[in-house]
């Protein structure tokens, strides 16, 4: 299974501002009563800023596991075979032997 980076940080982003809303913060109060830098703020809710580091601190802000607020973002995942940071995989049927690939012609 993988899951699709673009997906992901969107999903982890609105769950960041629907936490936010639900306590009855401001983006203004983020930055004024927990140090974090306003355009940081809204970067992070638009899904542009997800270092580890970040989401860590998130959650030490809003007092919750990290695992509570990945929890909390909803994604698909596809089958196949995954591989570097940006989501990008092959269907398990995609892939072809050498023998697949070029059948041999009878001479």
């Amino acid at each position: 299974m993988h899951y699709e980076y673009e997906e992901f940080v969107s999903a982890l982003a609105a769950r960041i501002k629907e936490l936010r809303q639900e306590k009855g913060w401001t983006q203004m109060q983020m930055m004024r009563d927990f140090g974090y830098h306003l355009s940081h703020w809204q970067n992070i809710e638009n899904g542009r800023k997800m270092s580890l580091e970040t989401m860590l601190r998130v959650a030490n802000t809003f007092d919750i596991s990290l695992e509570d607020l990945l929890a909390g973002a909803r994604v698909s995942r596809k089958k196949g075979i995954g591989f570097g940071s940006k989501g990008y995989h092959l269907q398990v049927n995609e892939i072809q032997t050498s023998k697949q690939a070029k059948p041999k012609r009878k001479i």
